[in-house]
């Protein structure tokens, strides 16, 4: 590819003259094209991306079970709903 001299690609700047021209390839037949194409595959997920997914998985499960936790404790304790999201530390 770049040892064509004669090539016109995107972007390539005429400072003076006529010219005629002769498309060969467009879109995704272009180097640009393939480029762009190597870029919006997804590369394989690595180990510690993995690990990191289960991680956040894990972190999302055990809050999930806190909040249900402590809304079944503020249901089964008769308690005004503004108290209960406040707390109220009592020193003795």
């Amino acid at each position: 590819m770049a040892d064509a001299s004669n090539s016109v690609f995107l972007g390539t700047a005429v400072q003076t003259g006529i010219g005629t021209a002769v498309i060969v390839r467009t879109g995704k037949d272009t180097a640009f094209g393939a480029i762009a194409a190597r870029l919006a595959t997804r590369p394989p997920e690595t180990e510690f991306g993995r690990g990191i997914r289960h991680f956040g998985l894990l972190l999302t499960r055990v809050i999930m079970l806190l909040v249900l936790f402590v809304l079944l404790v503020n249901i089964r304790v008769p308690s005004p709903v503004l108290e209960s999201f406040c707390f109220r530390w009592r020193w003795r």
